[in-house]
């Protein structure tokens, strides 16, 4: 191992690490130097910016009834599904358990919704089809890891020092899985009623969630 000594400074040149680097912002004059002896260290931090709420994939057939044998029969629909509370984006560094403890629930546990609606009043002959989709509060988290380099450099035969901060923001959305949203379509048994001779329902109504019950949004 060789020793040098530069402004009354002695180095061991054996342990510097290897590598290379295109520019450092500590001095503009330095490019491409032959190695680096450098220490990186972050110093994460996050905050919840905003929750809104957000529907996952297409809709998913659960039940399709039978005609109706009379005007004014209605019809039930009861089932089952589970989804799970989960996350897109990276979690920077440890920040998984804190961003769990302050949203109060954890990434990967399964939800189990039971889904229970009436049709409304059937003519003779119409009967329903129903389907779910997934929904899920979504909360927008701001991370900034504060990265600070520090050590020495070799370029152009001399070692520079460097300390350097840099503040590096990015985003993950965190998904709490909620009750699904629900999608009837009432469609006509041949011609006995309303008929759709290009083979769409006569009627469709959409149903959210609101207050422990599912409430009509929508319908076309």
């Amino acid at each position: 191992m060789k020793l040098k000594t530069f402004f009354g400074v002695t180095i061991l040149v054996g342990m510097i690490i290897g590598g290379s680097i295109t520019s450092i912002a500590a001095d503009d004059a330095i490019v491409t130097p032959d190695a680096v002896g450098t220490t990186v260290t972050h110093n994460w931090s996050f905050k919840v910016d905003r929750t809104y709420e957000e529907t996952q994939g297409g809709w998913t057939h659960i039940y399709t009834g039978s005609p109706a044998t009379r005007n004014g029969e209605y019809d039930s629909i009861s089932h089952s599904t589970a989804y799970s509370h989960t996350y897109t984006g990276t979690i920077g560094g440890d920040l998984k358990g804190g961003i769990q403890a302050q949203l109060g629930y954890s990434f990967g546990k399964t939800v189990t919704f039971g889904i229970s609606k009436n049709s409304g009043s059937l003519k003779k002959g119409e009967y329903v089809k129903a389907y779910y989709q997934k929904n899920f509060d979504v909360s927008k988290i701001q991370q900034t890891d504060l990265k600070r380099t520090t050590g020495y450099i070799l370029s152009g035969g001399q070692y520079r020092p460097v300390n350097r901060i840099e503040t590096i923001t990015s985003y993950v959305y965190a998904k709490k899985a909620i009750q699904p949203k629900i999608k009837l379509e009432y469609w006509a048994n041949g011609n006995q009623v309303r008929s759709d001779s290009a083979g769409h329902p006569t009627h469709v109504e959409y149903y959210e969630f609101i207050n422990g019950q599912y409430c009509q949004v929508g319908s076309n």
